[in-house]
């Protein structure tokens, strides 16, 4: 995390470094975007996929390749249940 200068209180970060309320540069430094938005508080979050809307167990064969394609998972020839199995164990 970054920190703004201690004898300046209202110093500004940018990517230039840091600024004066009125654009003034005090502080020339290297600073990332990312760490712009960890200091303001507006650091991105992680998004987490949601599960299959149904278990693996009543997709159709359709589906399940839609759901394999999607993962980009290597999917056996034949025979969906060892398709429900590599989806299942997540192998």
């Amino acid at each position: 995390m970054i920190k703004r200068p201690n004898w300046c209180k209202n110093a500004i970060p940018t990517t230039r470094g840091w600024v004066s309320p009125r654009g003034e540069l005090l502080k020339s430094q290297v600073i990332t975007e990312a760490q712009i938005a960890e200091f303001n508080g507006t650091a991105p979050t992680m998004l987490i996929e949601s599960p299959p809307s149904k278990p693996i167990e009543d997709m159709s064969n359709r589906e399940l390749n839609e759901l394999v394609d999607h993962h980009g998972v290597d999917k056996p020839k034949k025979k969906t249940s060892k398709l429900k199995k590599l989806l299942y164990l997540g192998e």
